[in-house]
């Protein structure tokens, strides 16, 4: 019973970097703008198959990003918010 009542409260935890640093690896490829949207695409996917993931009790955002916290919000998840960080992770 009491693993029947942990399995009920399952959450899912996704670290976003800032959209700007991430896809950095496709920068000989695509523009900065692109990998942008990119990254934005990705985790608006995420998001959605999440949400739709009906074991799931809770989806938590950790993030320094504003625009992936507004993304984060608008979908539903729970966002903690970190201070700005000087680098890409």
């Amino acid at each position: 019973m009491a693993i029947a009542a942990a399995a009920s409260k399952i959450c899912a935890l996704v670290p976003v970097k800032r959209l700007g640093w991430a896809k950095s690896r496709l920068a000989p490829h695509l523009t900065a703008r692109e990998r942008n949207v990119l990254a934005e695409a990705m985790l608006r996917d995420v998001l959605d198959v999440l949400s739709r993931t009906p074991e799931l009790t809770a989806i938590a955002i950790i993030t320094s990003d504003p625009a992936v916290a507004t993304i984060a919000d608008s979908c539903g998840a729970r966002v903690t918010r970190l201070a700005r960080s000087s680098g890409g992770r």
